[in-house]
């Protein structure tokens, strides 16, 4: 339908509403057809030559519902399981965090460090005595030509951030053991072992910790038998935390007999060792023993036997392989 109204009749009383193509007046408004009326493209509304194109955009038609039950609700995201971390030896001590650092002052053949007093910074071709309550700290022991032990405590001794072994070039093989403890109270700590029969010989209460004993005689010497650390009489409790112990002929640990005592191993690193078709029994054995304590340790692979063997009674946690499984 066209219409025409005059400039006049154009008042804000006039409401047009678009209804079937059609214009409905607002009540009072009056109108008058013409045919000279003419729609303006793209508009809905009317015009004359006077009077511009009011645009009305239709409001958008709302999408039909879904009919009820036919709605699919959106997948959830997909969640993959986090992988679990392998532990990485890199955590546990090394060459790089153990033993001596800076200048060494060199001695020759053997010495014997009085009971209460302390030597530190020295290089010794022989072994070392440490009288009680004696310390050794950054220092180095050679072993040259030692065929019983290279570092003999006594009790209540300290030895801190010490090497010991390897003779000359530091990889020579030598049948002494590398460190024996009787006495109680002994503290070892930061301590690199290696190139010895036995790494640790540990017959008294001592605690080892944050140290690293690898590389012990296999077949490079006939007839010796080899631990990281051997216990046959141990007269105190034995603390081993966060070492990493490198299996010999044997074990890596070997608990025989400690009697009434106990031994707690937590935060340790156990590794097996091949070389020469020699393969390690087992990480940590105690065959008799007060009690035990085997928490938090990590065990590589490639055991004789298995990893650990304790008696029952025993408190075991938290010991993983190295992708991190339980063990």
């Amino acid at each position: 339908m066209n219409l025409k109204l005059s400039k006049a009749m154009i008042a804000p009383a006039i409401v047009g509403a678009l209804i079937g193509g059609g214009i409905t007046a607002a009540a009072g408004a009056t109108s008058s057809a013409t045919t000279s009326a003419s729609i303006v493209a793209g508009c809905t509304t009317w015009t004359t030559t006077k009077i511009s194109c009011v645009k009305v955009t239709p409001a958008p038609t709302p999408a039909p519902a879904p009919a009820s039950g036919s709605a699919t609700p959106p997948a959830p995201p997909s969640s993959t399981p986090a992988p679990t971390p392998v532990v990485s030896p890199s955590g546990f001590p090394d060459a790089s965090n153990t033993g001596p650092t800076g200048a060494l002052t060199a001695k020759s053949g053997d010495v014997t460090v009085a009971a209460g007093a302390t030597l530190s910074n020295v290089d010794i071709s022989g072994a070392v005595t440490l009288k009680a309550g004696a310390k050794l700290i950054n220092s180095k022991v050679r072993c040259i030509g030692e065929s019983n032990w290279c570092l003999s405590l006594g009790a209540n001794d300290t030895v801190t951030n010490v090497e010991v072994g390897g003779g000359v070039d530091g990889s020579t093989y030598n049948g002494a053991i590398g460190i024996y403890t009787g006495g109680p109270n002994n503290v070892l700590s930061k301590v690199n072992i290696h190139h010895t029969s036995d790494g640790i010989r540990l017959d008294g209460g001592t605690t080892l910790q944050d140290s690293y004993i690898h590389d012990l005689v296999i077949n490079q010497i006939p007839g010796v038998h080899s631990d990281g650390i051997q216990m046959t009489q141990a007269t105190a409790p034995v603390v081993l935390t966060h070492n990493s112990f490198q299996g010999g002929t044997n074990d890596a640990v070997f608990v025989q007999d400690i009697g009434s005592q106990t031994i707690s191993a937590t935060g340790n690193l156990f590794t097996a060792d091949d070389t020469g078709g020699n393969q390690t029994s087992y990480g940590f054995a105690a065959y008799t023993a007060g009690h035990v304590t085997l928490t938090g340790n990590v065990f590589g692979s490639g055991w004789e036997v298995t990893p650990y063997s304790v008696p029952s009674g025993s408190t075991v946690s938290g010991n993983v392989n190295t992708a991190g499984k339980p063990i």
